[in-house]
C-alpha cells in the first residue's frame, strides 16, 4: 500500500504543519539536523553520517542525546522508503531547508530509492514577507500552501551536482556552479549565496557571525542572551541560525586554547542566560580593523564541505564579494 510522507525541517515547522493540515498519523518525517551549520562532507552510509553530525552537535551542546541517536529516526525512515511511496518536501527559501532537499536526494540515491518526490515551495506570503523557513508561518498560512509540484528529472540532476559542490573541500567547485545558470533551483542558489558571508573578511579575518557577535557584545553586552538576541534580530535572512550555534561560536572566541582571545566570559559559560561577555583589548582591535584575527589566532572552521585550517594552509577569505585564497602564513 502506497504512502505519502511529508518532509519538514524541525519540530516547530512540524507542529505548525500538524495544526494546519492534520496529516495522518506517522506521515511526517522531521529532520532535526540544521545542515547549514558545521561540517557537510560527502558520506557513503547513514551510519557514517549519523556519527559525524552527532559528534558535531554534541560539541556544540545541542542536547543530551549521544551521537549514535542523533536524527536516527529520520535517517532510518527515509532509507527504508518503498518505491510505491511518495515524498513531499515542504520548504522555505532559507539555506537550511534548501540543503535538506539536496542532502535527502543524495540519501535516496545511496539506498537506490525510486520513491516519487515532490516539493511545496513557499516564497512569500502577503506579497511582502519572505518565507525563509516554515516555522515562521502561522498554520493558516501553511493551509493556503502553494501547489505540490513533482521534482523534475532536470531538478534531480541539478541537485546531484549541487551535492557534489557543497560537500567539496574546495570552495571553487561550488562557486563555479553558482556562477552558471540555475534553471530548476533558483532558491537554492540564492540561499547559498548568503553562506559566502561566513568566509572571513580578507581585511579583518572575521566571518559574518563572529563579527556580528563582537559588535553586539560591544553594543548590547555584557549579558550574552541579550547580545545573541540582537544578532538574530539584526540578521533576518536566508541564513537563519539559532542561539545555541551563536553561543558556541562566542565560546570559541573566548576559548582557553586561543592564543589571543577576542572575548572574555564570566559566570556560567555553558548557560547563555547566566553568562556575561566582554570584548578583550585584542577583540576591540580586531573589530576596528587594526589587527587581523587569522594572523593572531589562525582559523579552524567549517563552511559546508570546506575546512578552513590555517595549520594546513587551507584558508579562503572574502574580498569584495569574491572568495579568494588567503596566502599569509599562519601564526
Amino acid at each position: 500500500m502506497s504512502r505519502t510522507l511529508h518532509v519538514l525541517q524541525g519540530d516547530s515547522a512540524a507542529g505548525c504543519f500538524r495544526q494546519a493540515l492534520h496529516p495522518e498519523r506517522g506521515s511526517l518525517l522531521v529532520n532535526q539536523d540544521v545542515l547549514s551549520c558545521g561540517p557537510l562532507p560527502a558520506f557513503e552510509s547513514a551510519e557514517q553520517w549519523t556519527r559525524l553530525r552527532g559528534e558535531y552537535w554534541d560539541s556544540v551542546g545541542w542536547d543530551w542525546r549521544p551521537p549514535s541517536a542523533f536524527n536516527g529516526d529520520f535517517l532510518h525512515r527515509i532509507s527504508s522508503i518503498d518505491e510505491s511511496d511518495s515524498l513531499v518536501f515542504w520548504m522555505g527559501t532559507g539555506v537550511a531547508e534548501q540543503l535538506m532537499l539536496v542532502w535527502s536526494m543524495h540519501l535516496l540515491r545511496l539506498v537506490r530509492s525510486r520513491a516519487k518526490v515532490s516539493v511545496v515551495q513557499f516564497t512569500r506570503v502577503a506579497d511582502r514577507i519572505d518565507v525563509w523557513a516554515l516555522y515562521l508561518l502561522h498554520p493558516h498560512q501553511i493551509a493556503r500552501h502553494p501547489p505540490i509540484e513533482p521534482l523534475s528529472s532536470g531538478a534531480i540532476q541539478e541537485l546531484q551536482r549541487y551535492w557534489t559542490a557543497v560537500t567539496s573541500p574546495d570552495p571553487t567547485e561550488l562557486l563555479s556552479l553558482m556562477a552558471g545558470p540555475s534553471t530548476h533551483l533558483p532558491h537554492l542558489r540564492a540561499s547559498l549565496n548568503t553562506l559566502l558571508l561566513r568566509y572571513p573578511d580578507l581585511e579583518t579575518g572575521l566571518g559574518r557571525w563572529d563579527r556580528e557577535l563582537l559588535q553586539c557584545v560591544q553594543a548590547k553586552g555584557p549579558r550574552v542572551a541579550r547580545a545573541i538576541g540582537e544578532v538574530i534580530g539584526l540578521n533576518f535572512d536566508a541564513d537563519l541560525i539559532g542561539d545555541g550555534y551563536l553561543f558556541s561560536r562566542l565560546r570559541g572566541l573566548a576559548a582557553p586554547n586561543v592564543a589571543h582571545p577576542l572575548v572574555s566570559l564570566s559566570g556560567d559559560s555553558h548557560n547563555m542566560r547566566e553568562c556575561q561577555a566582554f570584548l578583550t583589548e585584542t577583540g576591540e582591535q580586531v573589530l576596528a580593523g587594526r589587527v587581523h584575527a587569522i594572523e593572531l589566532n589562525g582559523i579552524d572552521d567549517r563552511i559546508l564541505g570546506v575546512h578552513l585550517d590555517s595549520k594546513q594552509r587551507r584558508v579562503w577569505c572574502r574580498k569584495e564579494g569574491v572568495v579568494v585564497p588567503y596566502t599569509n602564513s599562519p601564526p
